[in-house]
């Protein structure tokens, strides 16, 4: 092939194209690369604004759900924007094939246990120990009214809560700030989230109903790291939702 004297091509390995170094880690950056990820760290942060504002205002106004709902709505355009406007691998949203589902579980089963079985009572648990039972009881049953319509709403919304902590707050993040801080981050907020449509008590009663949410978000977060599976994930977070919801109908009083 004939190489232009006015367009010297540079010496060395190439890769589609691109030239690129023998040595590790020092490949030449590619631009448009770049470019796309500061666009799409921009775009993140927009979308994760608008998130945390919600958030933030429906704790002041605390009645007002319809708020963070939005927020949720919109964290879900941008993760459902991904594959067809970024050019993302549905893996990337979490969409694996349905024999996966299985070896994930068997990889992570022992977590799910804890979560759906364990982690449900620990919150209660610390209030009794403390002297706050009946107190907390109260402030977390505000967010449950009419149990079979529950049960059948936790379905949709637990999938919502999967995409928007998991899917998006917690996998953006983790490329910027490691994948153990991005989990914290996204379960402090579906902490907050909680307790804005919670009742109206005390601090420890408060802080005691936000640490037991974090808790097992970031149980679900730890879940997400290591299958990438969002059907595995969200149905641990349903089966969560729903021991929680029929303890307290029946066994938390």
């Amino acid at each position: 092939m004939e190489k232009s004297p006015g367009h010297p091509v540079p010496a060395g390995p190439r890769r589609n194209g691109e030239p690129v170094s023998d040595s590790p880690g020092m490949a030449f950056p590619n631009p448009q690369r770049i470019g796309a990820d500061h666009r799409e760290w921009r775009g993140f942060l927009i979308f994760f604004g608008i998130l945390i504002l919600t958030i933030a205002i429906s704790l002041a106004v605390k009645k007002d759900k319809s708020l963070y709902v939005f927020g949720y709505i919109m964290a879900i355009v941008y993760v459902a924007g991904g594959p067809r406007r970024r050019g993302e691998p549905w893996s990337e949203v979490g969409v694996r094939p349905a024999r996966a589902f299985l070896d994930d579980l068997e990889s992570v089963w022992y977590l799910v246990v804890l979560v759906v079985l364990v982690f449900q009572f620990l919150p209660v648990g610390v209030a009794h120990l403390f002297g706050y039972y009946h107190p907390l009881i109260h402030y977390i049953n505000a967010r449950v009214s009419q149990v079979p319509a529950l049960i059948g709403l936790a379905l949709i919304l637990t999938l919502f809560e999967t995409i928007v902590y998991q899917v998006f707050v917690q996998q953006r993040l983790s490329r910027f700030i490691g994948t153990p801080a991005a989990i914290v981050v996204a379960s402090v907020l579906a902490g907050l989230a909680h307790a804005a449509s919670a009742g109206t008590g005390s601090l420890n009663v408060a802080v005691t109903d936000v640490a037991g949410v974090a808790l097992d978000f970031a149980v679900f977060g730890v879940i997400w790291a290591r299958t990438r599976n969002l059907a595995l994930t969200w149905l641990t977070h349903y089966a969560t939702d729903i021991i929680g919801i029929l303890a307290l109908a029946f066994i938390l009083r």
